[in-house]
């Protein structure tokens, strides 16, 4: 779980095999990511961050990490 650079509560949710996004009152605002392998799928994305330039990095149990913008359009796989 990370609040991302706009105040918004970002969770891995590892059981859905996706990303959710909600506002600090709670109310949601996105899913991003589907079960299974490759870019912009996820198999238990447990780990997420973001830098200064709104870019996040999550990992999973795939053995890399996506790189996404502050809009979760794929940049690069690291790993």
């Amino acid at each position: 779980v990370i609040i991302n650079n706009d105040g918004e509560i970002v969770i891995g949710d590892c059981s859905n095999h996706r990303i959710q996004t909600f506002k600090m009152d709670g109310n949601f605002v996105r899913m991003f990511g589907k079960k299974g392998e490759g870019i912009n799928r996820f198999d238990c994305p447990a780990y997420v961050a973001q830098d200064k330039q709104g870019n996040y990095y999550v990992s999973d149990d795939q053995h890399f990490i996506q790189v996404f913008d502050k809009n979760w359009d794929f940049i690069m796989k690291l790993g």
